[in-house]
Formats: C-alpha cells, structure tokens, sequence
C-alpha cells in the first residue's frame, strides 16, 4: 500500500496532473472540484499510511486501516461523472491523455516495486520450509 500512496503522490505533483488542473479550471469546473478532492483524498491516505507506522494499539490499526480502504474506494469511484469526463476529455483531452499516461507509469512502476517486495517475501518463507523438512 506504501508504494500505491507514494505513487498516488508522484502522480498529484505531476506537470501533467498540473497541467490538467490548469485546463480543468479554465474550462471543466465540475471535474476541477473532482481533482480537487482527489488531491485532498490522497493527502489523506498518504497521512493515514504515514501514521501507521507509530501505532501500536492493534484496535486502532484496523480503524486506520478501515479509513484507508474507505478513502482509497472514493479515490476510485471519483472519475465516474460521466459529465465531467466528457468536459474534460472535449475541452483537456490532450492534458487529460498526458495525466492517464503518467499515472498509468507511476502506478505500474509501484506495482513492479510491490511484486518484488513479494517475491522476496515468498523467497525467505520458501527457505524457511525447505529447513524444516
């Protein structure tokens, strides 16, 4: 999950999700407002995540954890004004198709980081049974 917020936050400062922003406002105020709180959902998320890591009381891990999931299915279901999409893609469509492809990079760069990170995982567990047999 790390990796996805720190992607979600590499894509946010993005030129070419500022460079949407920019069109948005000038021409697509509704899906502005959609970028808007999706910046402040990742804002949030990537907080939540961040406060993970000094916790200690398992009750109040899974109520951040909780919030983080909530959070992240409202990151996702944001793109699905279909008016606002076709304003953006009419008006932004080249800013919109530059943002679609840098966060299609970040994103996939993430989960090549995530597969890894399981692979190594998967590794010293497969070690730690062959010494056991």
């Amino acid at each position: 999950m790390d990796k996805t917020v720190n992607a979600l936050k590499k894509v946010v400062a993005s030129k070419e999700y500022k460079d949407l922003v920019t069109c948005a406002s000038k021409h697509c105020e509704e899906y502005e407002n959609i970028l808007d709180e999706e910046q402040k959902l990742v804002k949030d998320v990537s907080d939540l995540q961040a406060s993970m890591n000094k916790i200690k009381d398992i009750n109040e891990m899974l109520k951040r954890s909780k919030d983080i999931i909530d959070k992240s299915i409202k990151l996702l279901e944001l793109n699905q004004n279909k008016g606002a999409l076709m304003c953006i893609m009419k008006k932004c469509g080249n800013e919109y198709t530059n943002m679609v492809s840098a966060k299609n990079k970040h994103m996939a760069d993430a989960y090549r980081l995530q597969i890894k990170q399981l692979d190594k995982t998967i590794n010293i567990f497969s070690k730690k049974d062959k010494v056991k047999k």
